[in-house]
């Protein structure tokens, strides 16, 4: 918990929630669902490394230090697409399912 204590500060200036830090309980048994907080995913011989709005690193011992990152749920993250992006490569906000932008809506000719 010291880790985390350690980083509290910066953590919260940049967006992070207390539960997101230090939250662990949740609905689902761990570590399923993102109910549980950092300090439930940082071990003894882990540290924290770099502090963002979207994440925060947890760096394993050395001589590997592997980086693993802490995603903030409550934040936009670059994977997720905005309703600009929706609109210009998916679905067109309104448009009925399977008209997607692009696609030509192609009718047969019936038989007489």
């Amino acid at each position: 918990m010291a880790k985390v204590d350690a980083i509290r500060n910066e953590a919260m200036a940049n967006g992070w929630r207390e539960a997101r830090l230090y939250q662990n309980r949740g609905r689902f048994r761990f570590p399923c669902g993102e109910d549980y907080g950092l300090v439930c995913f940082v071990d003894g011989d882990e540290r924290i490394g770099e502090v963002t709005r979207q994440s925060i690193e947890i760096i394993g011992p050395p001589p590997r230090e592997s980086v693993l990152r802490f995603y903030n749920p409550d934040v936009e993250q670059p994977w997720h697409r905005t309703n600009r992006q929706e609109r210009r490569f998916g679905r067109a906000e309104g448009a009925p399912e399977g008209c997607e932008p692009g696609m030509a809506s192609v009718k047969t000719a019936g038989t007489h």
